[in-house]
């Protein structure tokens, strides 16, 4: 629901979805599987949003999530690494 909202453009709705639920993962599960999957829509609307440190810090709570309880072999890890690269790269040329 809420990158539906983002894609019609209420990208402020959208993050305060996804910070609610993460309110709410994190009060009644300590660690929730689909925490990461939360912060890594954050990131999303972020990037949509041009705010690309938000966006690195929400995907870098994901990757930290991920490397913990999922470790560096497993595939969404793996793809986690390479969207974070990505975002990185992004801010870097962006700055030149």
């Amino acid at each position: 629901q809420g990158l539906g909202m983002a894609a019609e453009g209420d990208s402020e709705k959208a993050i305060q979805l996804f910070q609610g639920a993460l309110d709410i993962y994190k009060e009644k599960f300590s660690a929730h599987p689909n925490i990461p999957a939360v912060y890594e829509n954050i990131s999303a609307v972020k990037v949509d949003q041009g705010l690309l440190e938000e966006a690195i810090a929400a995907s870098a709570e994901a990757l930290k999530i991920r490397r913990r309880t999922c470790g560096d072999d497993n595939a969404d890890t793996k793809r986690r690494v390479e969207a974070h690269r990505s975002l990185l790269k992004r801010l870097l040329e962006n700055r030149s």
